[in-house]
């Protein structure tokens, strides 16, 4: 059975999506749900679509006593580019949300991380072996020259895309079926990397439980959620997050009738007993159920699903939390307004009656 819980829609949230520019959430909800439950080690990440690897200092900072600093892991990344020459690496080694400036976690006594990733791109492969050698990391994280989906296959890969390269996403057919990678840049070499559902990939790897599974491929995120329904049903997963885009297969003008909604895919797992939040700027909004909304003006932003109870309480008290300081803002820039137009006209009126300032300032508190 599943634990009810009220559910706490963000009053909000359409104020969130209308001002909302990026997906770059900053809630600090993964170091905040960390104690939450003790965990038996090892403690998995499985990171599909790993691109730059940030979330492997993460993750093992957080789950393990080495504590290798973002800024430290750009470095690898920015001697990598220098090496082979990879101009749009050095522009962009910081990722876009500025990864490498997200500061380490508290110290603790959690142990146990290990860390899976998944990654299509060859260039982008090579660049976190790299990476990965430079720190010493082989003994608890795995790179896999393998994509994810919602079956088991083959998928066609162009060769000659820069290394972790974001812009590049899978194409698809005009019966809505995908085919191989495409970039700005368009290669006629092509390479075959093998796919996995998730499913299949827990099972060859002997992964009964997973702690963290983290979804960034660039429009596809929903075809890798199909392929661990086994996992979801039986609530393997204790934190999903995935990301949700105008591309790939969250679009209609690129998928047709093949195309995933946001709604289905939040029914899917719902029936599992998840709930989900989006991660934006300041705000964790539920996402679930009556707290539906459909995201308008937003391109591109993740979600995150948990169904463990004790989880699932946290991040909504994270997420009312978030909802306070946001409102106190609003008060704050609205008491601000009020003065400056005080200050320029010299007094304010309401209903007719002039007030002073301190009558409206109190009467707005």
């Amino acid at each position: 059975p599943f634990a009810k819980f009220a559910m706490h829609c963000a009053a909000d949230a359409q104020r969130v999506f209308a001002r909302e520019k990026n997906g770059c959430g900053d809630v600090k909800w993964a170091e905040a749900v960390a104690d939450v439950l003790p965990r038996r080690p090892p403690v998995t990440l499985v990171n599909v679509g790993a691109n730059k690897g940030y979330r492997v200092p993460e993750f093992l900072a957080l789950w393990s006593r080495t504590r290798i600093s973002n800024l430290q892991w750009q470095e690898h990344l920015l001697s990598y580019a220098r090496e082979h020459e990879l101009g749009f690496l050095q522009k962009y080694s910081c990722g876009n949300c500025a990864d490498c400036r997200t500061p380490l976690p508290a110290s603790h006594s959690r142990k146990g991380a290990r860390v899976h990733l998944l990654e299509l791109l060859p260039a982008t492969r090579a660049l976190l072996r790299s990476t990965i050698a430079a720190e010493k990391l082989g003994g608890v994280v795995t790179l896999h020259e393998l994509a994810a989906s919602n079956g088991s296959g083959q998928l066609a890969v162009p060769q000659g895309l820069s290394a972790s390269d974001e812009r590049a996403s899978a194409t698809i057919h005009a019966d809505g079926r995908p085919d191989a990678l495409h970039a700005v840049s368009r290669e006629r070499n092509l390479e075959r990397v093998r796919a996995s559902s998730l499913d299949d990939f827990f099972a060859a790897e002997r992964l009964r439980r997973v702690y963290h599974v983290a979804i960034d491929t660039e429009g596809w995120d929903a075809l890798v959620l199909e392929g661990m329904r086994g996992a979801i049903a039986r609530r393997r997963v204790a934190l999903i997050e995935f990301e949700v885009s105008d591309r790939g297969m969250w679009s209609r003008a690129s998928a047709g009738a093949e195309a995933r909604s946001v709604r289905g895919v939040l029914e899917m797992v719902g029936r599992a007993g998840y709930s989900c939040w989006w991660l934006l700027q300041n705000s964790l909004i539920p996402a679930s159920g009556k707290c539906f909304l459909e995201r308008p003006g937003v391109v591109w932003s993740n979600m995150l699903c948990a169904h463990e109870p004790p989880l699932v309480e946290r991040l909504y008290n994270l997420s009312d939390r978030a909802y306070e300081r946001r409102e106190v803002a609003r008060r704050s820039r609205r008491l601000r307004n009020i003065a400056l137009r005080l200050a320029k006209n010299g007094s304010w009126h309401v209903s007719g009656a002039a007030h002073s300032n301190m009558t409206v300032v109190l009467a707005l508190m």
